[in-house]
């Protein structure tokens, strides 16, 4: 049965939030508390920047923990899939039953508070994922809305994307998300996390003074020591995409080069990688473009072979992907293709006819195979795009190098 205080406490946070709850406990057992959320970002006492504390394993499966090393007690309130925290510091032992008692009555008040945030954050992490995963239609003022001041209109953010390198080895998704978003706060970074699949992705804020180049800013920001303790954390293997800082109602752009900045290396055979979209380039600038102009880009130089790809005969672009990946070595291109060598040759003479191009050609052998990790990344990062599509205006002459 639920009491007379329990039921005042519910109907003061309700009305005036989670420091009418605090007000009541700190009173009665004379203490001051923590109030964390599952990742252990403090909500109680107010602080003027994102601080989270390390919650010990041992209290997700407990109601209580007291560590007695330095009198701390731990106490964990059940929200649905996720928990809350009340955590009280030099606290004598034998104050511990006293003290529990009171959690308990406040503890509906506390749950009824967090089940509100956490349902405000599963709907901006559900909008958000389809429309950087899935290119929704949700407007920018929505996020706002449901992001309830965690995203602000004036600020510009950027996307981290993280992908790791055997799905099947994440067993806990949700730790490893939850681990690195710790791990991103502990370096000040405030950021809104999501999981999907086999990515972690983090939206951070920019703040004024940060470096501009992408070098410097991953330096800054100690990405490879986040990297470096994620994987060590769980023995995994990933990758990380870094896009361009952008506002809330462009953030599928920063998304976007995130996933760019991802695709690129993969194509050319990199593993465990850190890659900023600003330091790609040649990639950085075609993909800077609109996806008119860089499918005219790509167009320009590969021509009927994207026509071709389509069609019957789809073996001319693999054939010449596999020809300037071997750094055009006939016997390994054969060997990769499982063809006879006279049937590669057959290949290249068509290749020639319909590209018009000398392959004897250092720079022309260089604008290809640009053009083609241009094409593949493209059709991975906007696989709704219609390929075969042409375009009767000249874009590719700004697309030059």
């Amino acid at each position: 049965m639920i009491s007379k205080d329990a039921c005042m406490l519910v109907d003061g946070v309700l009305d005036n939030g989670l420091s009418f709850a605090t007000s009541y406990i700190e009173n009665k057992i004379n203490s001051p508390i923590v109030i964390t959320d599952d990742q252990g970002q403090i909500y109680y006492p107010a602080i003027s920047h994102n601080m989270s504390i390390q919650i010990p394993t041992i209290v997700f499966k407990k109601e209580y923990y007291y560590e007695s090393k330095n009198d701390t007690l731990y106490y964990c309130i059940r929200c649905n899939n996720s928990n809350a925290f009340i955590i009280v510091e030099d606290l004598p032992k034998k104050l511990l039953c006293q003290t529990i008692a009171v959690i308990r009555e406040a503890r509906l008040a506390v749950k009824c508070y967090f089940t509100k945030i956490y349902e405000y954050k599963h709907d901006l992490k559900e909008k958000l994922t389809d429309l950087l995963f899935f290119n929704s239609d949700i407007s920018s003022q929505d996020l706002f809305v449901i992001g309830d001041g965690r995203l602000d209109k004036n600020k510009s953010y950027l996307v981290l994307l993280q992908e790791f390198e055997e799905p099947e080895q994440l067993s806990d998704k949700h730790s490893v998300c939850s681990y690195a978003i710790e791990c991103l706060r502990k370096r000040k970074l405030e950021c809104i996390g999501i999981q999907w699949n086999n990515y972690v992705l983090a939206i951070l804020p920019v703040k004024e003074g940060l470096p501009q180049t992408g070098s410097e800013l991953l330096e800054y920001l100690d990405i490879a020591g986040y990297k470096d303790s994620v994987e060590k954390k769980f023995d995994l293997v990933s990758s990380l995409g870094i896009g361009r800082s952008y506002p809330v109602a462009e953030l599928n752009n920063s998304f976007n080069e995130a996933r760019v900045a991802l695709t690129i290396p993969r194509l050319m055979g990199e593993k465990s990688f850190t890659q900023h979209f600003s330091d790609m380039g040649i990639y950085s600038f075609v993909f800077s473009q609109s996806r008119e102009k860089i499918k005219a880009y790509c167009q320009k130089y590969l021509g009927q072979l994207i026509e071709e790809n389509g069609d019957a005969d789809s073996a001319l672009l693999p054939t010449l992907r596999t020809l300037l990946d071997t750094g055009f070595s006939m016997k390994t291109t054969a060997e990769i293709l499982h063809i006879h060598v006279n049937t590669l040759y057959y290949r290249i003479n068509k290749i020639k006819q319909l590209l018009n191009i000398d392959f004897s050609r250092m720079d022309k052998q260089v604008e290809l195979y640009i053009a083609i990790k241009v094409w593949d990344a493209f059709n991975a990062v906007f696989p709704n795009c219609v390929a075969t599509e042409t375009y009767t205006e000249d874009y590719s002459s700004n697309l030059s190098w």
